[in-house]
């Protein structure tokens, strides 16, 4: 993955902010401002650097914009845990649709990205071109099975978020066990990836500078948190919709029978299965997520 140095420095791409009134939101844009808009919504506890592997993918051909969510990135901070509901996500991405993109763009989500295009594209489809929905859960049961999965791991990342140094992370992420497939039991992070991954830094950096209110909402808030997108409406959906299914073999959490629903219920889409690509997608493989992402542009404008 580039460096945020890197990518600003090869790129010309520039961070902004935009005040909604009632958060100071950070986001960064580039490329040619006459293409086609394309808005990047990273996936939870990360920020808009996620997508560095795949900008220089993109930049030659949309006007690109990638948000940092609020609590996460140099984006403001909620007042309370209760700030970081699904629908103040969604708040965020539409103001910064209206006053700042100012055109319906396509929207690539990962992960909580692609929850809150979704909820774009069914409460508010004169703001959305298109979406690329990247792995993200449909069903709130598939969210709360994650969610009480990963809820230890989230408790210690609200700690460090809260008081360590980027190396204090960086040490935990290395000794966080988590799953691999030649192991039977959970091992420590750093005898899967590597001790130098990359993904450690980024990740400590990323922690970092994550509101450690929006973490503690997650583990102690759910149903609050995720009560509105649990009553999304995908049949709402009138834009073309591209499902991007990680393989559940490799940590996906898009079902297949969530899949199957989802086509059924929006009228324009289509399924990509990414075998033996886990959840982190474009992070793990980017050329394979640029080639579906561009593929599926390509067909929307002969369809539509």
């Amino acid at each position: 993955m580039l460096t945020n140095l890197t990518v600003k420095e090869r790129l010309n791409l520039n961070v902004k902010a935009y005040d909604t009134g009632e958060i100071m939101l950070s986001y960064m844009e580039g490329g040619d401002p006459s293409a086609r808009p394309l808005l990047l919504l990273h996936g939870g506890s990360s920020r808009w650097q996620s997508f560095s592997s795949l900008i220089p993918d993109l930049i030659g051909k949309f006007h690109l914009y990638a948000l940092d969510l609020r609590g996460h990135g140099r984006s403001g901070r909620a007042s309370s845990p209760l700030g970081y509901r699904m629908e103040d996500y969604l708040s965020d991405v539409i103001n910064l649709i209206r006053y700042i993109i100012k055109e319906p763009p396509v929207i690539f989500g990962h992960s909580l990205g692609g929850m809150i295009a979704l909820m774009a594209g069914a409460s508010y489809p004169a703001s959305v071109n298109s979406i690329v929905v990247g792995d993200a859960p449909l069903s709130s049961d598939v969210l709360k099975v994650h969610t009480d999965r990963q809820r230890e791991m989230t408790e210690r990342w609200r700690q460090v978020a809260e008081n360590g140094t980027i190396s204090d992370i960086i040490f935990e992420l290395q000794h966080m066990h988590i799953s691999s497939p030649e192991q039977k039991e959970p091992v420590p992070a750093k005898d899967v990836f590597g001790e130098n991954h990359p993904w450690f830094e980024f990740m400590a950096i990323s922690l970092s500078q994550n509101d450690p209110k929006m973490l503690f909402s997650i583990n102690y808030h759910f149903d609050e948190i995720y009560q509105a997108y649990s009553g999304i409406d995908l049949a709402a959906i009138e834009c073309p919709v591209l499902f991007l299914q990680a393989d559940p073999e490799q940590g996906g959490l898009l079902s297949d029978k969530d899949v199957k629903k989802a086509t059924e219920l929006v009228r324009h889409s289509q399924v990509v299965r990414l075998n033996g690509i886990g959840h982190a997608l474009h992070m793990q493989d980017k050329d394979l997520v640029s080639k579906a992402i561009q593929e599926f542009i390509r067909q929307m404008d002969h369809s539509f």
